[in-house]
């Protein structure tokens, strides 16, 4: 029974979660017109667009600066997720090997 309650406690705090990660992917199919046409209402249209269109994405990359924006956030990105690993090797190798006060409470 526990087990259940978990699982369910676990999909509903996913749901959650990408709920408005769907919502957003949704609204990228539809006409500026009917973006919040069926707002006020909670049913399948507020979800689902009657008319998916790709003109957001061919506006998109239209943009003249749209490459090298691009270009910026994945070197950023790479940059900081490289950053993030390094210093957290170095805190790993620092907690894992350096005596401590309370390391058998913390690494069990």
């Amino acid at each position: 029974m526990s087990r259940a309650l978990l699982l369910l406690a676990r999909a509903a705090a996913a749901a959650a979660f990408l709920a408005p990660i769907a919502l957003l992917l949704s609204a990228s199919f539809r006409e500026n017109g009917e973006m919040y046409r069926h707002a006020a209402e909670l049913g399948w249209r507020t979800f689902l667009p009657a008319a998916p269109t790709l003109d957001a994405y061919a506006r998109v990359l239209e943009l003249p600066l749209f490459a090298r924006q691009l270009l910026n956030t994945v070197a950023l990105g790479g940059f900081m997720a490289t950053a993030t690993t390094l210093t957290s090797l170095f805190a790993a190798y620092a907690l894992a090997r350096l005596p401590m006060r309370g390391r058998g409470g913390v690494f069990g």
